[in-house]
């Protein structure tokens, strides 16, 4: 009797990420998204380390959804960012180690954003190309805080979709594998 079975742990995670935003648990979702790209990047490239692996599969597999020219409070606002890579690179490493809003690195002559605001409500127009900004008092005097808005949800189900469509596309690659049980009963026929 044989009571485990192994499954592509990509397309585990990627259905788990349709799960939790199936059942409205965005934040999970999201956390569990982000760390596709981790696994992903380092399948799909030989050279590079973790992070330049991650920002490249971003780009090349999910950055084209979130393409738009982002809009501030008096229109198109060509100094910010793309939802790219290395933004989606900043928002993990914030979400993973700090569970923080701030950006873990800012690189002001790259990336012009302090703080993700994450929409937790399920909207779908928060797609990653829509910044905000506002200028804070300070005792050295103003200053101005760039904001990047996004929907967890929609960056979640991307990631996923793109997650999914990769394995579909790349079925010779060696995915890591996930050992699986139904607590002590033999796995059903099924899977």
């Amino acid at each position: 009797m044989n009571n485990f079975f192994e499954k592509n742990a990509i397309e585990v995670m990627a259905d788990e990420v349709e799960k939790a935003i199936e059942h409205k648990l965005f934040l999970s979702a999201v956390h569990m998204a982000l760390s596709i790209p981790d696994v992903l990047g380092n399948i799909e490239y030989v050279s590079g380390n973790r992070k330049e692996k991650y920002i490249k599969w971003f780009d090349e597999f999910v950055k084209n959804d979130f393409g738009m020219p982002y809009y501030g409070s008096f229109g198109k606002d060509e100094s910010q960012p793309q939802f790219d890579g290395r933004v989606c690179y900043n928002l993990r490493c914030s979400l993973f180690h700090e569970l923080s809003n701030k950006m873990s690195e800012n690189d002001s002559s790259e990336l012009i954003v302090d703080e993700f605001v994450i929409s937790l409500d399920g909207r779908e127009f928060y797609t990653g190309n829509y910044a905000g900004s506002e200028l804070i008092k300070t005792p050295q005097g103003w200053e101005q805080k760039y904001y990047l808005y996004f929907s967890a949800r929609d960056l979640s189900s991307k990631i996923a979709l793109a997650a999914k469509t990769y394995v579909a596309s790349n079925p010779e690659k060696d995915y890591p594998k996930i050992k699986m049980n139904y607590g002590g009963a033999k796995a059903p026929n099924w899977l």
